[in-house]
């Protein structure tokens, strides 16, 4: 079996990401972006 702890705290780092990106934008502006455009923004928080 894998080392799923690792796998569990990248999820957990992802999920905290989204929660700051879409704290720092309108839901409404996130929901109007191609997928790429929101992707590459939630690359750029840190």
């Amino acid at each position: 079996m894998r080392n799923y702890r690792v796998y569990l705290r990248d999820i957990l780092d992802c999920i905290n990401r989204i929660d700051k990106f879409t704290k720092g934008i309108p839901y409404s502006e996130f929901i109007k972006m191609k997928p790429e455009n929101a992707v590459k923004k939630m690359m750029d928080v840190k």
